[in-house]
């Protein structure tokens, strides 16, 4: 998904940030084993609604509950932008930006009026593209064994990186 984007296979703005969201989530899924709580004791309460729940909607249940265990999308970028946070600025900047990510996402993939307000459009939606871009390389640097003060000192080198992060001076 991310190299898709990469290569301008999306042609619209809508549909790269998509490619962009489901890829950091898809590449967190891959990468942590963060649940909402321990899968015995997940388990055990499926097990027990399913037990408590009529005949005739055991099996749509227990569809619901097949992945009900999994973090958040907010939980899952937060979890992205653990290592980098320094770069990204104050924990209400990140908390922002988390924010915008997830509710572009859920107004793109729902469609829900009440979420349209709140999501990145035009400009703003070019520059999330940009820092989301910017996480994935951060994050694929880590992934091939980078530090931390080789990212660091990647990042001062590298001024399109640190452009779609928003930086102007390390």
């Amino acid at each position: 998904l991310y190299f898709s984007t990469r290569v301008g296979e999306h042609r619209y703005s809508n549909s790269k940030f998509l490619a962009l969201a489901q890829g950091l989530e898809t590449y967190h899924r891959r990468t942590s084993n963060d649940k909402l709580m321990d899968e015995e004791r997940f388990q055990e309460i499926v097990q027990l609604l399913i037990e408590k729940c009529p005949d005739e909607n055991k099996k749509w249940l227990g569809d619901r509950l097949k992945h009900g265990n999994e973090v958040s999308l907010r939980k899952r970028i937060k979890s992205i932008l653990e290592p980098f946070k320094k770069f990204i600025g104050s924990t209400k900047q990140q908390n922002q930006l988390i924010g915008k990510i997830v509710d572009t996402r859920n107004y793109l993939t729902h469609y829900d009026p009440s979420l349209e307000h709140l999501a990145a459009t035009g400009d703003d939606l070019q520059l999330l593209c940009f820092k989301m871009e910017a996480i994935f390389q951060l994050n694929l640097l880590q992934v091939l064994g980078f530090t931390n003060e080789e990212i660091q000192s990647f990042l001062v080198k590298n001024q399109q990186l640190r452009e779609k992060l928003g930086i102007y001076d390390l």
